[in-house]
């Protein structure tokens, strides 16, 4: 047998006994002898914000992964899959699988049909039948027209979203030594954008910004937003319920307590850090402050590296905040009531309050922002490059639409998602069954194209980086107004001298998530010996690139700046394809030495966007409308 050919085999019997073990239904884990052996224990209460969770779940993986794959998958095939325990046994497979080095490069199938309960409530799970079951038919998703968080509840609940949010900490524990340098400030970028996202549909809905929650802003106010994830094993949260000022959680076998006055005096040592420059090391010394050591020291990296800042003097702001949220209808552990959607990365952004926090870490952030020397002229000039234009069209999809220029439209469909596994502790209906579809409402755009035109007055061709972004129109000032920029792509285009017309295609975007392959199409791929590689699961959804805009045809600037990638460029191999832009590269350095974000990472020292562009020429600023239909406009 050739070579090749026998490594397919391989790969393909190790991509099936991969799916199978996903797919068991457990066992009584905790009693096997191996586990009692390897001192694995189920981890009660999981949950992925919990320090000390984390580190128990590092070792567990650790000795998992170095076992045989055979065994490997034996331990995991016996993991608990009830809801209590999903998280941890979500959490626990897909790490060993991506450390373990016969299945490291393998595709793991998508969370929303191993683990449908982070994503479908509890109605639809136990009505799950052959065919599609529409969500929306069983009175589950009633709008009240009284309370408007309901209105965007689309947005928050989106599966592609929240598959995207676990994926990201999956790939980045904190509890791991950084991936790459600029860990830390990838995960100030990611949360910031979507932030911005949430921004812009809000005020495409007529809403306000998001308004910070956290220590010293409102944090002992009654909270105005209530919320029913439906997710079973989770609790609601009434309206104008309260933040106590003490929260008791598990970690490990002691009780610990968390106090939001601990918290402020935390987050004021990182205050006092950013205006002073620095920050101290865990070993005690100092070091010059950058944004990816406060994105870990706000995130507070647990890994043992003298190098990274004292989580001891800074604390764990982000992570306590989750926990206290989550735990507000239950504080003390007295009731045993379940914890709010904000104590698990995969159901987190459902919870209106996970955006309310994260304006408030972004905060923060937007301290040491403002802090920066301003960009001038000439930092933000590419000398010999201007860009001559920058327009959208439409590029298919619809008769009346297709070839508009600088006009996109949203709109909303049914999606079919199909279950293969439903937790043992799910109450089914009679008729029902473990695996099923169902069509959950989801907002799209019509497919278009970038047309940029660049002109090249150098005698020797340039390698340039195009940025854009996005923003709702506006006349507020551009200071107050950068942090509404959402990023749209980020490519490399090489202009040789004179004109080059460059065309890009939506779905071609650095932000987006390629299209992870259903575990149908795997088991496909696993009848033809035919394993394709695997993609981490991190990315924004492709179907969320276009923020809905308005039936009255919102306004929005589309902005482009070309920079020069041969100075951009972090190595001579450093590329900016697949989902670069919120994920970075697995295991590589962020390929781009540009902060994340340019140019809007900072002041500019202009009050109007159109200000920049007049002084720099390698810019171009379009208006666009975006058109929100009620349905996809007919071909």
């Amino acid at each position: 047998m050739a070579p090749n050919k026998a490594k397919s085999g391989e790969k393909a019997a190790a991509q099936k006994k991969m799916l199978e073990a996903f797919l068991s239904e457990g066992d009584d884990f905790v009693q096997t002898t191996s586990a009692k052996d390897l001192d694995i224990e189920v981890i009660k209460d999981f949950s992925n914000f919990n320090t000390d969770h984390m580190k128990r779940a590092n070792k567990i993986v650790d000795r998992l992964s170095n076992l045989s794959l055979s065994d490997t998958i034996d331990m995991l095939s016996r993991l608990p899959k009830s809801t209590r325990d999903s998280l941890f046994t979500a959490t626990i497979m897909r790490r060993t699988f991506r450390m373990h080095k016969d299945t490291a490069d393998l595709q793991q199938p998508p969370l929303h049909q191993t683990d449908p309960q982070f994503f479908f409530s509890e109605e639809c799970l136990a009505h799950l039948i052959n065919d599609d079951l529409d969500e929306g038919e069983l009175n589950i998703d009633v709008i009240n027209d009284t309370y408007k968080e309901h209105k965007i509840a689309w947005f928050r609940e989106d599966v592609g979203i929240n598959e995207h949010h676990f994926y990201w900490h999956e790939v980045y524990p904190t509890t791991e030594a950084p991936k790459f340098k600029r860990q830390g400030e990838l995960f100030v970028y990611m949360h910031q954008q979507m932030l911005a996202r949430y921004d812009f549909e809000r005020l495409a809905l007529g809403f306000d910004r998001v308004h910070a929650l956290g220590p010293g802003y409102n944090w002992h106010e009654p909270i105005k937003e209530g919320y029913n994830s439906r997710l079973k094993g989770m609790s609601f949260r009434a309206t104008n319920h309260s933040v106590v000022p003490v929260t008791k959680f598990k970690d490990g076998l002691k009780t610990k307590l968390l106090t939001t006055d601990k918290m402020a005096r935390q987050r004021d040592r990182i205050f006092d850090s950013i205006l002073q420059g620095y920050y101290q090391k865990a070993n005690g010394d100092t070091s010059p402050l950058t944004m990816a050591d406060l994105g870990v020291m706000v995130e507070a990296n647990e890994a043992e590296d003298a190098d990274l800042p004292d989580r001891n003097f800074y604390g764990n702001v982000h992570n306590q905040g989750h926990i206290i949220i989550a735990s507000i209808n239950d504080p003390e552990r007295i009731h045993n009531i379940p914890h709010g959607p904000m104590f698990n990365t995969s159901t987190a952004i459902r919870d209106p309050l996970f955006f309310r926090w994260h304006k408030y870490i972004d905060g923060i952030f937007e301290e040491y922002r403002v802090l920066q020397n301003p960009y001038t002229a000439q930092d933000l000039t590419f000398s010999g490059i201007k860009i001559e234009n920058l327009e959208t069209i439409i590029s298919s999809g619809a008769q009346d639409e297709s070839g508009e220029v600088n006009q996109l439209y949203t709109y909303f469909h049914k999606k079919s998602y199909l279950m293969r596994r439903v937790p043992q502790d799910v109450k089914k209906l009679e008729g029902s069954t473990t695996n099923g579809g169902v069509l959950k409402k989801e907002l799209d755009h019509l497919p278009f194209m970038y047309k940029i035109k660049i002109a090249n007055n150098k005698s020797k061709p340039a390698l340039v980086a195009l940025r854009i972004f996005l923003a709702p129109s506006t006349t507020a000032p551009l200071d107050e107004w950068r942090n509404m920029y959402i990023e749209l792509d980020r490519f490399v285009v090489e202009v040789p001298p004179g004109v080059k017309d460059v065309e890009r295609l939506d779905d071609q975007s650095s932000v987006v998530l390629d299209r992870s392959p259903t575990i149908e199409e795997m088991e496909q791929d696993v009848a033809n010996s035919d394993v394709r590689n695997g993609i981490c699961g991190c990315g924004w959804p492709l179907h969320l690139l276009i923020p809905r805009g308005t039936e009255a045809n919102m306004s929005a600037k589309l902005f482009v700046i070309a920079t020069d990638w041969s100075e951009d460029r972090h190595d001579s191999n450093a590329t900016l394809d697949g989902s670069v832009s919120y994920c970075g590269k697995s295991g590589l350095p962020y390929p781009d030495k540009k902060p994340m974000g340019y140019p809007f990472d900072r002041a500019m020292g202009y009050t109007h966007l159109h200000e920049l562009v007049d002084d720099v020429p390698n810019s171009f600023v379009t208006d666009i409308k975006i058109r929100h239909k009620p349905n996809r406009p007919q071909a």
